[in-house]
């Protein structure tokens, strides 16, 4: 089911980590366009992915106009500092992923503090751990962000256990879904 198949595809980016870099256009600001919507203005995610691919790097994080990390260019970011996990808040020029807000209150039952601020790219190259997250990607670790390795240079503790928790409560939700399914036929 939904855990083996995002065991299968998730398990080598979960092992070795993704190597990410800056892009080098800040995101659109929302009020040019608002963040907080799907919508099919894609340019900029387009011009993002095209870099990250010339570049040789596996993703790219962007951060506003006024350098401050926003997301990337399909995901929402995370990095840890000591026992503090920061993200960017919602008021600021990002979507406000589903997943970006299960992981929030996985971490919070899990007593990792989450705080929802500004941070910098100096922030995020020297944080503890880095992790990104989406519908598709879940939460994927960041080892390296523009050849600076983050910690350790691998997939950390928090991460792993973030990540594994999120495809957990997904796949115990999946369960319960399927088997109101089953009951209505």
């Amino acid at each position: 089911g939904f855990k083996d198949y995002y065991k299968g595809l998730l398990a080598e980016k979960m092992e070795a980590g993704l190597r990410a870099t800056f892009l080098s256009r800040p995101r659109v600001p929302t009020a040019a366009l608002p963040s907080g919507t799907k919508h099919c203005n894609y340019l900029n995610s387009v011009l993002g992915a095209i870099e990250v691919t010339s570049s040789g790097h596996d993703i790219g994080i962007a951060v506003d106009r006024e350098g401050f990390v926003s997301e990337g260019i399909a995901y929402n970011v995370f990095a840890l500092k000591g026992n503090r996990l920061m993200t960017a808040p919602v008021s600021r020029d990002i979507l406000p992923g589903i997943t970006r807000a299960v992981v929030i209150e996985l971490a919070r039952a899990e007593g990792i503090a989450v705080n929802e601020c500004l941070f910098d790219a100096f922030a995020l190259s020297t944080a503890d751990e880095v992790f990104i997250c989406s519908t598709l990607e879940l939460a994927v670790p960041v080892v390296e962000v523009d050849g600076r390795k983050i910690g350790a240079g691998r997939p950390g503790p928090v991460s792993r256990r973030l990540g594994r928790l999120l495809t957990e409560t997904m796949a115990r939700e999946a369960a319960a879904w399927h088997a109101t399914r089953k009951n209505r036929t």
